[in-house]
């Protein structure tokens, strides 16, 4: 069953491959060119954000593994026991660092 918007749509394809482009006389890159850079501060903040957020969520650490050992009996303090708060803690920044980082790529605001 053919939806009638696909006749449309192959219509409007047709017209816009047979439409010859306009002339250009250097506009486009005239307005890129006009337009303001790209701050950096945005992704700093960002990333400051994200750190504070998990400095924030590091406080919290020691209620976390007694809450653990609460729900399963045990394995909250031997988890904390066995790694570490630091490295525990050092686990979620790396988590939020690549979240933040994700978040970044995302939205272009950072190139490699």
């Amino acid at each position: 069953m053919t939806n009638p918007d696909d006749d449309f749509d192959q219509h409007l394809r047709g017209l816009f491959q047979a439409a010859e482009p306009l002339p250009d006389d250097r506009f486009t890159a005239r307005v890129i060119d006009a337009l303001p850079a790209p701050s950096p501060v945005r992704p700093v903040l960002l990333a400051a954000s994200g750190l504070a957020g998990v400095a924030i969520a590091g406080t919290q650490l020691p209620e976390l593994a007694g809450a653990l050992d609460v729900m399963l009996g045990g394995f909250g303090v031997m988890t904390v026991d066995a790694i570490g708060v630091q490295a525990l803690a050092m686990g979620f920044v790396a988590a939020a660092l690549v979240s933040a980082m994700a978040v970044l790529f995302r939205q272009s605001s950072l190139d490699v």
